[in-house]
């Protein structure tokens, strides 16, 4: 009777197009992957995978240090084709981590919820940062167990996370914010995350083949949740939307001043002047893009509406996410009261 074969081994690469994947067998079940444009990649990818280290030969445990784990962990991270973004926090948390732990010191030393809790002591960042430099240390910790050069994975420590509550606009507030705003395509695109409660990357690639004006109605594409939905085209939308000039089916409706798609850092920046000439920004607790669907969805559930409705017009997963952006306030809690 054979024995199954336990852990990974025949490990090959080849070349299909022009790309190279790398095959070998992992618990005696063939696994085929892409292993990248070049064939030293798919080499380096190969060794990775089959726990050889990045210089070939099998590294002790006790011996596999930081520095090495990291190097491995950046390597892996560009190989699965990352967003450059990602390659580039993971390359500051880790570059804080070997300049707090000597890059030669044992993986198996720093891997301790003791350390952990160091590293985050000396940090002195903001909780947000916090909390992903323990996601990407994790990352670092988890490829180096699967490859079979970190014996247990740590338990990271929790940080709790400092969400401020969001600005819940009234209607004068909302005028004030949209009336701010100098610029006639940055006060269309106030209207619609007011009108819509869209996600700002949703209206940043919305069509005009999108915006269905003699049925009423507004398809984002593309969302979030990975679930096309349509929504009412409000009045005020309709009429914005009109003296902006309607384009090519194909053309975006919200562009720059280049005629190209907005980009979120500078989108933000123009929400936020039109908040800061409304006299409405509190810097570290405004977010402006973000109190729009907060506020839409809000308005709805303060004049009725179920929040079943709300989840399918703002395009949430679940009724989870609602807590997050629904915020009452005294006249409503009265009205509350008074229903009973």
């Amino acid at each position: 009777m054979m024995k199954k074969q336990v852990g990974r081994s025949g490990g090959s690469i080849y070349k299909r197009g022009a790309r190279w994947w790398i095959s070998f067998y992992d618990d005696g079940q063939r696994v085929r992957m892409s292993g990248g444009a070049t064939r030293t990649e798919a080499v380096r990818k190969l060794r990775l995978l089959m726990g050889q280290g990045l210089g070939g030969g099998e590294p002790r445990a006790a011996a596999y240090s930081i520095g090495q784990a990291v190097e491995e962990y950046l390597f892996d991270l560009k190989a699965r084709g990352c967003k450059p973004r990602s390659v580039v926090s993971a390359r500051t948390t880790t570059n804080a981590a070997l300049a707090h732990w000597n890059p030669e010191l044992p993986l198996r030393e720093v891997a301790t919820p003791r350390e952990m809790q160091r590293f985050l002591a000396a940090r002195k960042c903001r909780n947000e940062t916090l909390r992903r430099d323990l996601r990407i240390l994790g990352g670092v910790f988890r490829l180096a167990h699967a490859t079979g050069k970190l014996r247990a994975l740590p338990v990271m420590p929790k940080i709790r996370a400092t969400r401020p509550a969001p600005h819940i606009l009234s209607p004068d507030e909302l005028e004030r914010v949209i009336a701010s705003a100098l610029r006639p395509e940055i006060r269309a695109f106030l209207v619609a995350a007011a009108f819509t409660g869209a996600r700002s990357g949703e209206l940043r690639r919305l069509t005009w083949g999108d915006v269905h004006f003699e049925r009423g109605l507004v398809l984002f594409r593309d969302t979030k949740s990975g679930v096309d939905r349509e929504v009412p085209l409000h009045p005020r939308l309709d009429e914005t939307l009109c003296e902006l000039g309607r384009g090519a089916p194909d053309t975006l409706v919200f562009t720059n001043s280049c005629g190209g798609i907005w980009h979120q850092g500078e989108l933000s920046k123009a929400a936020r002047r039109a908040w800061e000439r409304a006299g409405l920004f509190i810097p570290g607790r405004t977010k402006p893009l973000h109190s729009l669907r907060a506020t839409a969805a809000s308005r709805m559930v303060e004049r009725g509406a179920s929040l079943e409705e709300v989840r399918q017009v703002c395009g949430w997963a679940s009724l989870a996410c609602l807590p997050h952006y629904i915020r009452g306030n005294a006249v409503g809690r009265r009205r509350a009261i008074e229903l009973l």
